[in-house]
């Protein structure tokens, strides 16, 4: 009776290493299926006369994002108009969107995922147009750009376009 003990612990001790081993896991956390993005107005750079053919151009850059960024699946547009209310109301410009914590409270306002933002600088009949792609809460920047005359602004818009959003939807698709 004395060994019994001896000569159970042997048997048990697996048994319990076994069910220590076996405690529950924390769930895994959401996969996120849908993701928002706001696209705002580029900034002109332009310097003397090529500003003056150049105004409106910044939005229309945006609207142009936009328009490529309709219809693809997992992705919500946040519209113009919210996007300009909050940038009103919180006193920030795209500029301001460097700073991570002016980024993300915007971000957050918003629901947005990611910022498409850019800049473009027209001198003389040359023109360049940058865009970035920002992350919301790690603040990594990724971006494109395009170089061409003005007269084949079109063009390079259009361009610059289809590489942006076949970026996003890169980060976004994985």
């Amino acid at each position: 009776m004395r060994g019994l003990p001896f000569l159970i612990f042997p048997l048990l001790f697996p048994l319990l290493i076994a069910c220590a081993a076996t405690t529950p896991s924390a769930p895994k956390p959401a996969v996120q299926t849908e993701w928002s993005v706001a696209v705002m107005a580029f900034d002109d750079h332009s310097i003397g006369l090529s500003r003056a053919k150049t105004q409106g151009l910044g939005q229309m850059l945006a609207d142009k994002f936009s328009e490529g960024l309709l219809g693809q699946a997992n992705l919500r547009l946040i519209d113009r108009d919210s996007l300009q209310k909050v940038l009103e109301e919180l006193s920030l410009g795209s500029s301001d969107l460097t700073d991570p914590e002016s980024r993300l409270r915007l971000g957050k306002l918003l629901g947005a995922n990611y910022f498409i933002m850019g800049g473009f600088t027209s001198l003389g009949e040359s023109v360049r147009i940058d865009g970035r792609i920002v992350s919301v809460e790690t603040g990594v920047v990724q971006g494109k750009s395009v170089e061409g005359k003005f007269s084949d602004w079109t063009t390079l818009e259009a361009s610059l376009s289809k590489q942006l959003v076949d970026l996003l939807m890169s980060k976004v698709q994985r």
